[in-house]
């Protein structure tokens, strides 16, 4: 045990300071003008008590509050910093140097915030494993995502405790018996937190709602292979599915006034961008996520076209390939031990490759559960190995 606690705290550690690192070295990137700038709306919101400007704020509409609160909510504990417009370079320069930015401290201060969520995320995953959570912690793409001022980190941390807690909370439904309630209350709260964690980690990115879809056709699999006309399990899947949609809503102020409309709206912009000249322009094959997840920050750095905002140097390790090879290796015992985390996987893969816009960022939606499955193929090679080592010994000399 005292082994397991020492390997759980060195994996935490080495997380914690890859990301701390990777935060004071990195290159400021395309996005973090505009995520900085929506924090100090909320900020200064939050400074002057007018937190119903919150709901009215217009600026980066396309995207849900709650991560962009969240950074202001910290921003908010420092001295004003002057007049907020909605140009969103007048803070920083891109692709400079933090030291080089108007006021690095700032820009700091919030980098850590993504970096401790990110941090946190590796922690929650040593819980499931801990050589996932070690191939967590020292992947390129999963650091860089969780050092900057982007929206990835704490979404990340919230669907990972929705995913642990609903495969939990409904162990005991995975029976052909009818359902009885009145012993299960401590699985119904498992349940209610699920939906919670999933509806905040919606509120930070819409991309983070195919959690959701991978949960409901888990759940909806077992519903189907144990009791199909039993009413009691629909009842459960569509209250999870309500409670995570309430939580959306309570989660993202910008909803508050006109729900329908400002949802349609902001969602709208998705729609259209996706086909826009942006994307158009990339020119990226459906295939680029994975591209993206099968090498390192630093294979992207000097691209011709949209080069990765890094030096090169703020890594120190280059295990992505390896990562994903594995987890390509252990799909199938991922399929067999954790098929919970396969269907977050598979959806979510689905998702990045029908979806017209393959920005690098979109790959963290399942970078947790592929860290996960190149686990169980570590596990899946050593079990051979030890396999082949001992008919190696048993078999008879000539």
């Amino acid at each position: 045990m005292k082994k397991k606690i020492f390997f759980a705290f060195v994996i935490i550690v080495l997380a914690l300071s890859l990301r701390l690192y990777a935060a004071i070295q990195l290159p400021t990137d395309y996005d973090e003008p505009v995520y900085y700038t929506a924090a100090r709306y909320y900020a200064k919101a939050i400074q002057t008590d007018h937190l119903e400007s919150i709901s009215a704020a217009e600026f980066n509409y396309e995207h849900p509050t709650l991560a962009k609160l969240t950074y202001g909510a910290v921003l908010s504990i420092l001295p004003n910093d002057g007049y907020i417009t909605g140009e969103v370079w007048q803070k920083f320069i891109f692709q400079k140097p933090l030291i080089q930015v108007t006021d690095p401290f700032r820009l700091f201060l919030l980098r850590l915030v993504s970096v401790i969520f990110g941090t946190l995320a590796v922690a929650l995953l040593v819980v499931v494993s801990p050589v996932a959570a070690l191939a967590l912690a020292v992947d390129t793409i999963a650091i860089k995502y969780t050092s900057i001022v982007y929206l990835e980190a704490l979404p990340i941390f919230l669907s990972l405790p929705s995913v642990m807690l609903i495969n939990e909370g409904t162990k005991w439904m995975r029976t052909q018996e009818k359902l009885s309630f009145k012993p299960h209350w401590k699985d119904f709260l498992l349940i209610l937190l699920a939906a919670v964690c999933l509806g905040a980690a919606t509120a930070c990115k819409y991309q983070y709602g195919i959690v959701g879809i991978a949960i409901v056709v888990f759940f909806a699999a077992w519903i189907f292979r144990c009791q199909p006309k039993e009413v009691k399990r629909y009842a459960i899947l569509a209250g999870f599915v309500v409670i995570s949609l309430a939580t959306f809503v309570l989660s993202d102020p910008y909803l508050y006034s006109n729900p329908v409309e400002k949802l349609s709206y902001s969602l709208a912009f998705s729609l259209d961008y996706k086909n826009g000249e942006t994307v158009r322009e990339a020119g990226y094959p459906f295939y680029q996520p994975l591209v993206w997840l099968s090498h390192s920050v630093q294979a992207f750095v000097d691209r011709e076209v949209q080069p990765m905002p890094s030096r090169g140097n703020e890594f120190l390790f280059r295990l992505d390939a390896l990562i994903f090879i594995l987890a390509i290796i252990g799909l199938p015992k991922l399929f067999k031990d954790h098929p919970l985390y396969f269907s977050w996987l598979i959806s979510g893969l689905l998702f990045l490759l029908i979806w017209s816009t393959k920005w690098p960022q979109y790959t963290m939606l399942i970078i947790v559960p592929l860290c996960l499955s190149s686990s169980q193929g570590i596990s899946l090679i050593m079990n051979l190995a030890k396999s082949l080592t001992e008919k190696t010994i048993r078999k008879p000399a000539n």
